[in-house]
């Protein structure tokens, strides 16, 4: 059966997103609650738990890195020791970790979670009440919107740079061989087609990569056991699988 094409995702639609992914959590959210609840009732903690680590996104952490403490002085002579990889800790070390959180931005849910996020940022806002239901209620675009920020826990690590770099420097011809979407199912690797970076301006990534094949039919069901998001960097090989079959929401596949 051939499946129609939806219209593309505008790039209008992805304004101002970012600031509202910073939001702090409030109450601890409860399991799976995209499931029970109505999206206009989710608490702030709800909406950053569905956008952080759901079966729409993910932390991936990169690598653990022990960090030594501050210079300690022996005789009045300050000795630095280095930065260690692996290992275990001396008095005063600590561990720092580097995530790159990945999202599907153009999934449903996301999308109810960062207009829930506006509305409770903007509360009595008619007309921003009518964007957001327009905005979630519209069909899944024609691309797959991968985000992709990073962070690191304890906050303002210097590696970050290198991943920073990475991502401004990157084009889409470069990133073409090196970045794809499969499935467990096909194995069919679905490459990137789109690609916005830092050098444009954006406060992360986003990778899109077409939802049909040239047959019109969806490259991804719901019903495969994974999707794995490949991408080689400079910092190093990513891989992340997703779990479709996790992947409803009101009653339908999206991603």
């Amino acid at each position: 059966m051939r499946v129609r094409r939806r219209m593309p995702m505008r790039r209008g639609c992805l304004a101002g997103i970012f600031p509202y992914l910073l939001i702090a959590a409030t109450l601890p959210p409860a399991k799976d609650f995209w499931r029970e609840s109505d999206y206009h009732k989710w608490s702030a903690g709800e909406c950053e738990t569905l956008i952080e680590r759901s079966p729409w996104a993910h932390p991936h952490t990169l690598t653990g890195l022990l960090i030594p403490a501050p210079m300690s002085r022996t005789g009045g002579i300050a000795v630095d020791r280095e930065t260690r990889i692996g290992g275990g800790f001396d008095p005063g070390d600590r561990e720092t970790h580097l995530v790159l959180q990945m999202r599907f931005l153009a999934a449903k849910p996301v999308r109810a979670a960062i207009g829930r996020m506006r509305l409770l940022r903007n509360p009595g806002d008619e007309n921003l009440k009518r964007e957001v239901e327009a905005y979630v209620g519209r069909e899944d675009p024609a691309e797959i919107v991968v985000e992709l920020t990073w962070f690191s826990r304890p906050p303002g690590h210097s590696s970050l740079r290198e991943i920073e770099a990475f991502f401004r420097d990157a084009t889409l011809d470069y990133l073409r061989t090196r970045c794809y979407l499969s499935s467990s199912e096909t194995g069919t690797h679905v490459p990137l087609a789109g690609y916005v970076g830092p050098a444009q301006g954006y406060p992360g990534a986003l990778l899109t990569f077409p939802r049909f094949d040239e047959k019109g039919e969806p490259f991804f069901s719901g019903t495969e056991r994974t999707i794995l998001l490949r991408l080689e960097a400079r910092f190093g090989t990513i891989e992340q699988t997703f779990s479709p079959r996790r992947m409803f929401w009101d009653g339908g596949f999206t991603i």
